[in-house]
């Protein structure tokens, strides 16, 4: 289920191998190569010879581009773009060259990338973005750079095994990354094919280091935006003499009708395992029940 960048470029690394006749596959093998060793003179007179090759894929897809890029050569990158190169091409597994570099951890490739027009919301044959790929690199000044251009559609968007990018950070164990995504909005309720959450992972992680306070910033950001505020009311209102705790406690719901007495009878509903009831009063007080069984 992992992904990292160690695999990104092993299925075509030193395999430069392109279509045509014998001439076109020395040319071609010759384009690749000084792509990804960043020999400009040799790229530059090739491609001023024959323009198309700009275009031309090797076995897996890969662009003259994304063999720059798989070199983390930025003045290459920078060049071939220069030349036309296009920039959102997608390889066999429908990588574009902001993802694979992305993939890589190569920060300033992404940079370079996305000032010259890179589209993030191209996902692969996982369907997952570059914002999933970010997640897997422990400096998260990538995963930074990426959000700047994000929507919350793309910080949201769901892979085909139905994981976010803040899935995958949990999955990381990356808590500055699913710190980052919960300030730019990422849906803490979302499930993926396993009906597993972010925190669901990030509790299974919790054997690795700074899982548990991962998991704990989780659960504080829910209940600061409000996606559940379940306190155990008995508990805390015996803290109190008076009703001022649990007035407190209904302050900020989306929704009007959700009071001490409410939250009371939510709290025995689930003490006493009667989830279909709860579905039901969940409904009524508008309150999210796939987030609320997190704390069930």
């Amino acid at each position: 289920m992992d992904f990292s960048s160690s695999s990104v470029f092993d299925q075509h690394k030193g395999t430069l191998l392109p279509v045509g006749d014998a001439v076109e596959d020395t040319d071609l093998t010759v384009v690749y190569q000084a792509a990804a060793s960043g020999d400009v003179n040799t790229l530059t007179a090739v491609i001023r010879e024959d323009p198309s090759i700009l275009e031309c894929c090797d076995a897996e897809g890969c662009t003259p581009l994304m063999h720059a890029v798989s070199g983390l050569q930025v003045d290459t990158v920078k060049l071939l773009l220069k030349m036309g190169a296009n920039i959102n091409t997608q390889d066999a597994c429908g990588r574009t060259s902001l993802s694979l570099a992305t993939y890589l951890g190569w920060l300033e490739g992404c940079v370079s990338l996305l000032r010259n027009g890179a589209k993030q919301n191209i996902p692969d044959k996982n369907g997952r973005l570059p914002l999933h790929a970010a997640t897997a690199e422990p400096d998260v000044r990538l995963l930074n750079v990426l959000l700047q251009q994000s929507s919350l559609s793309e910080i949201n968007h769901q892979d085909n095994e139905g994981m976010t990018s803040l899935h995958w950070a949990a999955f990381h164990n990356r808590p500055q990354h699913v710190q980052t995504l919960l300030h730019k909005g990422a849906d803490l309720t979302l499930v993926d094919k396993d009906l597993k959450t972010a925190l669901h992972w990030a509790v299974q992680m919790a054997a690795e280091e700074q899982s548990d306070r991962m998991a704990s910033d989780m659960e504080l950001h829910m209940k600061q935006r409000c996606v559940i505020k379940f306190p155990h009311v008995e508990k805390m209102a015996a803290a109190s003499s008076d009703n001022s705790t649990k007035d407190n406690l209904c302050s900020g719901w989306p929704c009007t009708n959700v009071t001490p007495q409410n939250l009371e009878h939510l709290d025995q509903l689930i003490h006493m395992n009667q989830e279909i009831m709860t579905l039901e009063l969940c409904k009524e007080l508008n309150i999210s029940f796939s987030a609320l069984k997190l704390w069930w």
